[in-house]
């Protein structure tokens, strides 16, 4: 619960953070690095040794 949670709660603030630096930076930009941060995260994720490192980086994945 705390891997879904963590993840939506990041997610949603980094959103907040995100949507002003697309009307700034542009949205196609944006999309590209975020999806290469996601993707990054999810690898490490998948290689995480231990259930509290799972959970902190799902947080940095959302």
């Amino acid at each position: 619960a705390f891997i879904v949670s963590g993840f939506l709660i990041s997610y949603y603030c980094g959103s907040l953070i995100i949507a002003p630096l697309s009307e700034t930076y542009g949205r196609s930009i944006l999309y590209k690095v975020c999806s290469i941060i996601l993707v990054i995260f999810n690898l490490v994720c998948v290689l995480a040794s231990n259930s509290g490192s799972l959970i902190i980086f799902r947080i940095f994945a959302g």
